[in-house]
């Protein structure tokens, strides 16, 4: 048989937590579902949380740690797969949209003629 997954414990926390509420509307609004027992019913039920609690959160707390590691390192790949920093052809479309001259640095044409004519690289007087 296998180990529950993550889920599945979650699931079985979850209906845990459903079953203690009532165990406790039970006794505190006298319900009277479970007569001169529901004070018994409450402590059974709050006792098998806390020995599930010793037994399986360290476990679960190492599972949690684990999935959350996972879906940090796809965002992270999804990011680089996003990232177009170092995209020539992505850069001059962006500059086209948003008005701006084409990144003329890139070219070696261009980069002679700006070391060559201090004058236009100056800052202005």
């Amino acid at each position: 048989m296998k180990p529950p997954t993550l889920n599945q414990k979650r699931l079985v926390a979850g209906l845990w937590f459903v079953v203690f509420l009532f165990a406790v509307g039970n006794e505190y609004l006298a319900w009277g579902f479970f007569g001169d027992s529901a004070k018994l019913f409450r402590v059974a039920v709050m006792w098998a949380g806390v020995l599930a609690l010793v037994r399986f959160v360290p476990k679960m707390a190492e599972e949690i740690d684990a999935e959350n590691a996972a879906k940090r390192a796809l965002e992270e790949a999804a990011e680089r797969a996003r990232d177009k920093s170092n995209d020539a052809a992505e850069t001059d479309r962006l500059r086209r949209s948003i008005g701006m001259p084409l990144n003329s640095s890139r070219e070696p044409a261009a980069q002679r003629s700006a070391t060559a004519d201090r004058r236009e690289n100056a800052a202005p007087d």
